[in-house]
C-alpha cells in the first residue's frame, strides 16, 4: 500500500503526521516522511522523530502553479491570495492572450477542462463574449 496525503492548514501538523504514519504499520512505512516548507526553511521529519532543517539563503517563494490551477478547492487561499479570484485572473490573461493569436469570433464554446478550470473558462467566456458550455 502506498500513497501521498497533503494537508493544508494554517495550524501546524507535523506532530500529527507524524504520529498516523507511526500508527499505520504497514511494510512500506520505512519509506515515509513528513516535509514542510515555510520561508525558505525546509523540514523533514523521518520517521525515526529526528528532524532535519536546512534553510536555503535569499529564498524566492514561488508556490508551486498546480496548486493554483489542480489541486486547490476554490475555496480555500494560498499565501493569503484566494485560489477562486487567481483561477479568474488567469482566466482574464487567457483571453487576452486569446485575442492576440486568434479572432475569437472563429470560437464557437469554451468549455472547462479539468473541472478545476471552471472560473478560468467562465472568465474567458465573459471576456471574449462568447458561449461558455459544460
Amino acid at each position: 500500500m502506498c500513497g501521498v496525503v497533503g494537508v493544508v492548514s494554517k495550524q501546524p501538523v507535523n506532530q500529527l503526521l507524524y504520529d498516523a504514519l507511526l500508527l499505520l504499520q504497514h511494510r512500506g512505512q520505512d519509506a515515509a516522511g513528513i516535509v514542510t516548507e515555510q520561508n525558505g526553511e525546509t523540514l523533514y521529519f523521518d520517521l525515526d522523530g529526528k528532524v532535519h532543517s536546512e534553510v536555503i539563503p535569499g529564498h524566492l517563494h514561488s508556490p508551486c502553479l498546480f496548486e493554483y490551477v489542480y489541486l486547490a478547492r476554490p475555496d480555500s487561499s494560498i499565501d493569503g491570495v484566494s485560489v477562486y479570484e487567481a483561477r479568474l485572473k488567469m482566466g482574464n490573461y487567457l483571453a487576452k492572450q486569446i485575442e492576440r493569436v486568434i479572432d475569437p469570433k472563429d470560437i464557437d464554446v469554451v468549455m472547462p477542462i479539468p473541472d478545476s478550470s471552471r472560473p478560468a473558462a467562465m472568465q474567458v467566456a465573459l471576456a471574449l463574449g462568447i458561449d461558455y458550455r459544460e
